[in-house]
């Protein structure tokens, strides 16, 4: 295993591990917010805690960052040796503040049958949650 141990954090290197972290986790946007998450990055380390973004920043920043997110993603498919096949979700809500979002996963199954799966796109959405747009965006994110 590599050593990643810095013992200067800056905000910009902590981002772009979070980024790194929670795209190839999987890992919800809010769980940055957590006292727990708080508590063990403060265990790392005391400055990075006092830089932790939020999750509504982690997931905007996430989408400014999509193609090296997009990279990433696609090592962990072709790392599989998917052949395309592949399978897509979505996931649509609204948040307490009235702010619309949707979640594209794909889904699949490794050469030794392990189930996987990847965010492909989050992002926020403006208008009403119609086949219409759910097409117009999964289509977007896939050419």
């Amino acid at each position: 295993m590599r050593q990643f141990y810095t013992a200067r954090v800056s905000p910009a290197r902590l981002h772009a591990a979070l980024v790194e972290l929670f795209a190839d986790a999987d890992l919800a946007y809010r769980l940055v917010d957590r006292p727990a998450f708080h508590r063990y990055t403060a265990l790392l380390n005391a400055q990075a805690e006092a830089m932790l973004p939020s999750w509504w920043t982690l997931a905007r920043d996430m989408g400014a960052t999509g193609d090296a997110v997009r990279e990433l993603q696609k090592q962990i498919v072709l790392g599989d040796g998917l052949a395309g096949k592949m399978l897509f979700t979505t996931d649509i809500w609204t948040s307490v503040a009235s702010q619309a979002f949707m979640v594209l996963t794909g889904h699949w199954i490794t050469s030794d049958f392990q189930l996987r799966q990847v965010v492909m796109e989050f992002e926020q959405l403006h208008g009403s949650h119609t086949g219409l747009l759910i097409a117009e965006t999964f289509e977007r994110v896939l050419t």
